[in-house]
């Protein structure tokens, strides 16, 4: 294995070909971000090994995980912790890899990401490099991932989280804050190829876009490329998204039994779930709470199932029938805002 060593302004400081090894305790620094060259903390290639405890800081990016002459398999990322880096991990399996290949039980769980200022649209937290086959069985959870300036990075705009090849995958557990951009991207539009089965369950999310554009930043974003690469069965469930800029929750294309429920967001300028050009079939969405007015919306589109929660709500009516309006359901999908055939409130009698 590689343990317990220290490098300072190198690049690929640490550079491994390992197989069934641990990458443990190491320090990579440098001091020379934005040179001509890639500044790469540790470059991995490897099969069967576990990176952990390692502190990478100063680096464009931070870990690089590749496939050797095999697919990337069983690697374990854990516990790192990464600073000011554009790019937290980045996998490959193309490139430095001979042929196609897959990457197969890849998991970076519970690490910590700060991400540089000048992080831009093609970095992130965690983020493929070049992809020339499926990421498969993989797990992208319990990271946090935060953002260095994000109020000043206008047009930036990194992920925190993407997944571009994917199937039966799990981005869970995550807790992502301040990033100029998205903060978890599902979409295959980059590679025109499969997404299967992905899990976006319990993250939170909390003022993703800052400093970016209305209509390109989103809390999280699934989208099918064309009929031809559907997305199928994306879950997004029991998320938490609290403040931002743009929309919170966004099924785009053709996405093929997305899941979409029990998500609470808090919006100050978010719009909560948005369908955009409207290929989504066997949708299955309700549930989701929307804490965000004292009175029933009145525009936007919102799709059936949308709950918004009354944070103004007070007794109203006569005893002994007085009532509470917790909120307002959405009957349908559209933008028209008619009480009881668009929203009905949702009342609770006091007893009173």
């Amino acid at each position: 294995g590689i343990v317990g060593n220290t490098h300072n302004t190198d690049h690929s400081a640490i550079l491994g070909y390992l197989t069934d090894s641990t990458v443990e305790g190491n320090r990579s620094s440098n001091d020379t971000l934005n040179t001509s060259f890639t500044t790469t903390g540790m470059e991995l290639h490897c099969r069967g090994t576990v990176v952990k405890g390692n502190r990478v800081k100063n680096c464009t990016i931070g870990i690089l995980l590749a496939g050797q002459v095999t697919d990337l398999q069983d690697n374990i990322a854990t516990s790192n912790i990464l600073t000011n880096v554009d790019i937290g991990f980045s996998y490959w399996n193309g490139v430095f890899a001979v042929g196609s290949m897959t990457v197969d039980n890849l998991k970076i769980d519970n690490n910590i990401i700060i991400l540089s200022e000048q992080s831009d649209s093609t970095d992130g937290g965690i983020v493929p490099g070049t992809i020339e086959g499926p990421i498969t069985n993989s797990s992208f959870d319990g990271n946090n991932i935060s953002q260095i300036g994000a109020l000043s990075a206008n047009g930036q705009n990194p992920k925190g989280v993407f997944l571009a090849w994917a199937e039966d995958c799990s981005i869970s557990g995550n807790k992502l804050k301040n990033l100029s951009g998205k903060g978890i991207e599902v979409s295959n539009s980059s590679t025109s190829r499969s997404m299967k089965r992905i899990k976006i369950h319990d993250n939170q999310i909390r003022d993703i876009g800052l400093g970016g554009v209305a209509g390109n930043d989103y809390a999280i974003h699934a989208k099918g490329l064309s009929s031809s690469f559907v997305a199928f069965d994306i879950s997004v469930k029991t998320n938490q998204i609290t403040g931002g800029f743009g929309e919170a929750i966004v099924i785009d294309g053709y996405v093929n039994g997305p899941v979409v429920r029990d998500n609470s967001i808090k919006p100050s300028t978010l719009n909560p779930v948005t369908f955009l050009n409207f290929n989504a079939t066997n949708i299955q969405e309700g549930g989701n709470w929307v804490e965000a007015s004292g009175a029933q919306p009145s525009t936007g589109f919102y799709v059936n199932g949308t709950i918004i929660k009354n944070n103004l709500a007070s007794e109203l009516g006569g005893s002994p029938n007085k009532y509470i309006i917790e909120g307002w359901r959405r009957l349908n999908n559209g933008s028209a805002h008619v009480n009881s055939v668009d929203w009905v409130p949702m009342k609770t009698f006091t007893g009173n």
